[in-house]
């Protein structure tokens, strides 16, 4: 008979403890150590086995985000490098689980979530030879431009080009500084310090002997271009500098801000002449008359305004009906100083009589903000160019469009090419097309760029075109040809 059980309810001693001896033993079972599960061993039901199986489909889902989002961009050394990133990464983890995390006969038992891995490692080597065998196909944009100067860091705003040294350039840019450099001199360059935020004006004084510079900082500094030494620094205005304009017969130089006032120093001095006052918003366009006697402003208020430089006066003020209904974007004088031609965000042009304050033609055909304007400087005609995509040449004695030039994109400046019937512009595709204004046939495109084309300038001797992107390079093409 098998000794009786000791019950803790009527043993205090035992507290509660079950004793159990070798005569208790009923039946003995042999058990093999191999039918044994492992401790570490996670059941397919458990929490850890879930969470592993969670995280495999996060990363799955996370490649292909990975691809899709890398197919939808244009640049082909990213798409290439990113491909192989991937690729060693799956060859890695393959290597691990190989080598490091399981036997090779242990694969059998999941191969149906290798299968997943070894997929998206094809698609990536798939992914890498079709980027090659796109390259080979589609061959890059050739590059028109017989120097590239890219000393800068950032975007590229404004360019200008000496009036008397054929080869002398200045830009500037977002990288808050400017460069002296030369074409065809790769090896030359001077920098223009001292600038606080972006370079976002340039220009030479008639002469060429002085160069101004104009930052979003507010500041205006001189230069003198024979040494590239600093000459003066001007302040004053309590905005961005828009535009800047010399004095056709001297050294007076003349800012636009984006606090709506307009300021004259005389740059060899140093010193203050007159402070312009009347505008409502930014003033975003100015000049002197090629006489020097008047000054007319143009404002993001909508409203054109024309000053006597020597005393202050507001002589005229040209806002409401017929004029334009948005801000002032360009504006440009005629040569015999009576007229101004002004271009808008309401995508019109006017040409106002500067004698009379009058409004006497409106150019009506543009759809979208008016960008670039210029008078033609040997026949009675004006270019205006567009956001939207055109540029029209005008026969100003009929107030009619004379040709209609279509572009990819908007044309964001122009220049015509001395007094010649040719004229450049520059667009929002990063081409730089010559125009015949007798025809209105593109004779020329230029490309080289990657990005918008902020500005362009003629060089002195009109043999070559300069022009800066949002690329951040400024490119030189020869136009000799095009006199």
């Amino acid at each position: 008979m098998n000794s009786p059980i000791r019950s803790p309810v009527h043993d205090e001693d035992d507290q509660g403890e079950v004793f159990l001896d070798e005569s208790d033993i009923i039946h003995e079972v042999t058990v093999d150590n191999e039918d044994l599960p492992d401790a570490d061993e996670d059941e397919p039901g458990s929490d850890a086995a879930l969470t592993c199986g969670s995280l495999d489909d996060v990363l799955h889902q996370i490649y292909l985000l990975s691809l899709v989002m890398v197919l939808r961009l244009q640049d082909r050394e990213f798409q290439s490098f990113f491909a192989k990133g991937w690729l060693l990464l799956h060859v890695s983890m393959a290597v691990q689980i190989v080598y490091f995390e399981r036997k090779l006969d242990d694969l059998a038992h999941d191969w149906q979530a290798r299968c997943g891995d070894i997929a998206l490692t094809l698609s990536w080597v798939f992914f890498l030879v079709l980027i090659h065998v796109m390259r080979f196909l589609v061959q890059p944009e050739p590059d028109d431009s017989v120097h590239i100067f890219t000393g800068h860091t950032d975007e590229l705003y404004t360019v200008a080009c000496s009036p008397t040294d054929a080869t002398l350039v200045a830009t500037g840019g977002g990288d808050d500084q400017g460069f002296f450099w030369r074409i065809n001199r790769g090896d030359w360059a001077s920098e223009i310090q001292g600038h606080k935020d972006s370079v976002s004006s340039l220009a030479f004084s008639t002469d060429g002997q002085l160069l101004a510079s104009g930052g979003f900082d507010g500041l205006v500094q001189i230069w003198d271009t024979s040494s590239g030494n600093l000459k003066c620094a001007l302040d004053g205005p309590g905005g961005g500098i828009e535009w800047l304009s010399w004095h056709p017969r001297g050294h007076a130089v003349l800012a636009g801000s984006e606090d709506s006032t307009v300021w004259m120093w005389n740059a060899d001095r140093g010193a203050y002449l007159n402070m312009f006052s009347g505008h409502g918003s930014s003033v975003t366009c100015g000049d002197f008359t090629p006489d020097g006697k008047t000054i007319c402003t143009g404002s993001d208020d909508a409203t054109l305004r024309i000053w006597n430089p020597k005393s202050g006066e507001n002589i005229h003020v040209i806002r409401g009906h017929p004029y334009h209904t948005d801000g002032l974007t360009c504006l440009t004088i005629s040569s015999d100083s009576t007229l101004a031609l002004t271009g808008s965000k309401d995508s019109s042009v006017h040409m106002v009589n500067l004698t009379t304050g009058k409004v006497v033609s409106s150019l009506v055909s543009h759809t979208d903000s008016i960008e670039c304007v210029a008078f033609a400087p040997s026949s009675p005609w004006a270019a205006t160019g567009s956001m939207d995509q055109k540029l029209i040449i005008w026969d100003l004695q009929h107030s009619s469009p004379r040709s209609t030039c279509e572009h990819e994109e908007g044309v964001s400046c122009l220049t015509w090419l001395g007094t010649s019937r040719y004229l450049a512009t520059g667009c929002v595709d990063g081409k730089v097309r010559v125009w015949d204004s007798l025809s209105g046939d593109c004779v020329r495109t230029f490309s080289g760029h990657s990005s918008v084309i902020q500005a362009i300038s003629v060089s002195a001797n009109r043999d070559f075109l300069v022009s800066v992107s949002l690329d951040g390079t400024a490119r030189v093409f020869e136009i000799a040809e095009f006199q």
